[in-house]
């Protein structure tokens, strides 16, 4: 359950500490007042006026049961401000509070000197900061790389269209004429051209830095395009015939932003989710639509994909909190006022996080509609979930603007991040004259932007290489050890070291070391060593003064570097060869650290806001500095007879070991996918 229990740990070093137990919740803050002001809150207690107020701390890592140690500097206490009071919470965002009860502070000895200090120093010093934890690998490589997935492309455009063209005019109730034909439409030039590109496009490296934004948009887009899900490739090959479809129940931005690069997973979505919607035309589907469907299967041998085809032929309008009617293509509906911002290179649809959002919307009908009710829906773009719904009773439609503009509360979308994109559905049901269900629907993706978002990577102001084991503990990892013998004098690893952004944790987190040998020589072993770090922002974030003069970014700053983009763009490794070897009876261990580069990062910070709508229609950028991982060090090390020389001064050691070999990998970048916990330690392959 959420807590907030504070209790007083006495003075030392110029601070009070204090234990603290959070509970369930995952994030605090502080506040100092003078404890005889209060106001009631839910019956308890709190501080009011408050004279400074800590910034948001957390989350707490795993394994510490929501305890943690804090240390507040003597100099933010003065006599008439003795109480302070902590605040937990369960998400960034501030949800599920709880307060603790007034905790009274006994004066510092030398609270008059550290007062002199000033109230500008570091309010908190967590014990909890240099832990890391061991976990099992939590990504994998995409199973996808881009050739593959441009040669299923290729391969599959010339199968589908025919077979597509056979079934179109079915689907639509009639010939595809005119602007929502199969062959016109300012969308289906788009997709095509989208086409054209992938058909002569190149896997290319990645490992560039980029200035111009033009040349960054595009270098974004060709990077996070080809490898997350293996349906995308077929999808995408299918969507010319399927246009005419879509853009019935897609709105023309979320069109382009397909077009303009979404995720192949978010592109499996959001293509699914239209598809259930422009079948609803159909009241059952004969083996020509079922033949349809099939083709887009690429033939990848996955048995969800098997299951997620019948699904959608067998039951499309099944599902959960799936509205049942019957679609009426001479009804449409369409969002209203709708403006696109240009965030990471790509068109979006941006609305203020934290805010009521609103939605106007606009209806086509040839005929008045007397009652009707209107869905407004929130899903999660690749699962299709449901987050947030509200319905509206509307009646008399004759056409224009409806007589309501739907809207949801901040409160209701306070869970949901910030920087990430959610799919908004509208839909209009009405029941005929025999008491039947029809409707129309139309869906469109948005961004959610917070105090910042992420949008570029820029030019690097500096390098460091974080070696010191002693002073940078969390980024040091002893991936291997093993003994010798006189039957084994040798092992050389071909060595693959990941490191991925961990956005939701507190903490780095280091991988399990997964090795294989394969040729085994006289006295010598050749095999494979895969091992990786999963790094925090937080942590990163708290290593940035330690190893330059750029701050810290506060909290609102770091929340846009854990968005999908900035995770896609951070992830890394790099491949050497290592040989390890000693004397019999010796041991040699292997120890990884990273060197940074010191990033200039564009964010894009909210200027423009619509007052009724919460649409974001304008942004500033505000450049921040971030390290981001340049190459991975590799250091062997030995132990015993083979390190004589490691106690003399300047001798280079690691852990009382003489290090022998220091090699230095730069990284390059790889697309990474969420692994199942069976796929956890079956990662050398």
């Amino acid at each position: 359950m959420a807590l907030a229990i504070l209790n007083d740990d006495g003075y030392r070093d110029q601070h009070h500490h204090f234990r603290a137990d959070l509970g369930s919740n995952l994030f605090y803050s502080y506040a100092i007042g003078d404890g005889e002001q209060t106001v009631k809150r839910e019956g308890r207690k709190v501080l009011s006026p408050v004279v400074h107020k800590s910034e948001l701390f957390g989350p707490l890592p795993a394994g510490v049961d929501g305890r943690v140690r804090i240390a507040v500097p003597a100099s933010l206490f003065a006599r008439s401000n003795r109480a302070i009071q902590l605040f937990s919470f369960r998400t960034r965002d501030l949800a599920g509070p709880a307060f603790s009860d007034i905790v009274a502070v006994i004066p510092a000895p030398d609270s008059g000197a550290a007062l002199a200090l000033g109230r500008g120093e570091v309010p908190v010093m967590q014990e909890y900061d240099e832990h890391v934890e061991n976990i099992a690998f939590s990504y994998k490589p995409a199973p996808l790389a881009e050739s593959m997935f441009l040669e299923a492309i290729s391969g599959i455009i010339g199968k589908v269209l025919p077979i597509a063209e056979k079934i179109l005019p079915s689907l639509l109730g009639g010939g595809a004429k005119g602007e929502g034909g199969a062959g016109g439409g300012e969308m289906i030039k788009l997709i095509m051209d989208l086409l054209k590109q992938f058909a002569t496009a190149k896997a290319t490296s990645q490992g560039v830095y980029y200035t111009d934004k033009k040349v960054a948009a595009e270098a974004a887009s060709v990077q996070r395009q080809y490898a997350e899900a293996q349906i995308a490739p077929a999808l995408l090959a299918a969507l010319p015939a399927l246009m005419p479809l879509l853009q019935n129940v897609l709105s023309p931005e979320t069109i382009k932003s397909v077009v303009e690069s979404v995720s192949p997973a978010k592109l499996a979505g959001i293509a699914v989710d239209g598809l259930k919607d422009a079948f609803k035309t159909i009241e059952k589907l004969d083996q020509a639509e079922l033949d349809f469907l099939g083709k887009i299967n690429p033939g990848v041998d996955d048995s969800a994909l098997d299951k997620l085809l019948m699904g959608m032929g067998f039951a499309l309008g099944a599902g959960e909190n799936d509205i049942k009617y019957k679609r009426i293509n001479a009804v449409s509906l369409d969002f209203d006022g709708i403006k696109s911002i240009t965030v990471h290179g790509r068109s979006r649809v941006a609305y203020r996080h934290g805010k009521d959002l609103a939605f106007p919307l606009k209806l086509n009908t040839p005929k008045p509609i007397k009652m009707a009710t209107l869905h407004l829906l929130v899903k999660e773009p690749v699962s299709l979930k449901t987050l947030a719904e509200v319905n509206y009773p509307v009646k008399d439609l004759s056409g224009g603007a409806l007589p309501v503009v739907a809207s949801i509360s901040g409160a209701k979308l306070a869970d949901l991040k910030p920087g990430e994109e959610y799919l908004v559905k509208a839909v209009l049901v009405w029941k005929n004259k025999k008491g039947e269900a029809r409707g129309t629907a139309k869906s469109q993706l948005i961004t959610l932007v917070g105090e910042a978002i992420f949008e570029r990577v820029e030019d690097t102001v500096g390098n460091v290489v974080v070696a010191d084991k002693n002073k940078y503990p969390a980024f040091s990892h002893k991936v291997w050890q093993g003994s010798f013998s006189k039957d084994l004098r040798r092992i050389t690893f071909q060595c693959r070291y990941t490191y991925a952004l961990a956005t939701a944790s507190g903490n780095n987190a280091r991988n399990p070391t997964v090795t294989r040998i394969e040729e085994k020589q006289l006295r010598h072993d050749i095999g494979k060593l895969k091992s990786g770090m999963e790094l925090s922002p937080d942590a990163l974030n708290r290593l940035l003064p330690q190893i330059s003069a750029h701050p810290a970014l506060d909290p609102l700053e770091l929340a846009a570097l854990r968005s999908d983009d900035f995770h896609a763009r951070y992830n890394v490794a790099a491949r050497t060869r290592i040989e390890l070897g000693a004397l019999p009876g010796d041991s040699a261990a292997l120890f990884v650290y990273p060197e940074f580069n010191l990033q200039r990062i564009v964010l894009q910070k909210p200027k423009e806001v619509d007052a009724l709508t919460g649409q974001v229609v304008g942004t500033e950028e505000k450049i921040v500095v971030f390290p981001l991982v340049a190459a991975v060090h590799l250091a062997a090390a030995v132990t015993g007879d083979s390190s004589s020389g490691a106690g003399d001064s300047g001798a280079d050691t690691l852990d009382g070991m003489k290090v022998k070999t220091r090699q230095r990998a730069v990284v390059f970048p790889v697309q990474l996918v969420k692994t199942r916990p069976d796929q956890a330690n079956d990662m050398m392959d």
